[in-house]
């Protein structure tokens, strides 16, 4: 792995993927990077997110892999 790939950016670029994305900037973002399949339950981390959302929490996830459960998680999400 290399770390300075995945270490903390400026500001300025999480100003940019904030507004790129429309993350709101007083948000706490998850970014969870994985291929989204079934075996690896995702739908279990959105389901504890919704919880929390519904509770008042102002979060975000960002998922970023290909999805191969073939469109179950987008309809999920939605």
């Amino acid at each position: 792995v290399k770390q300075e790939r995945f270490s903390p950016q400026s500001n300025q670029v999480r100003e940019r993927y904030r507004k790129e994305l429309k993350l709101p900037e007083d948000a706490t973002v998850l970014i969870y990077c994985a291929e989204l399949i079934k075996n690896k339950n995702q739908t279990f981390l959105l389901h504890a997110m919704k919880k929390l959302v519904d509770q008042g929490e102002n979060l975000y996830c960002v998922l970023v892999g290909i999805d191969y459960t073939k469109g179950e998680m987008v309809e999920y999400i939605q």
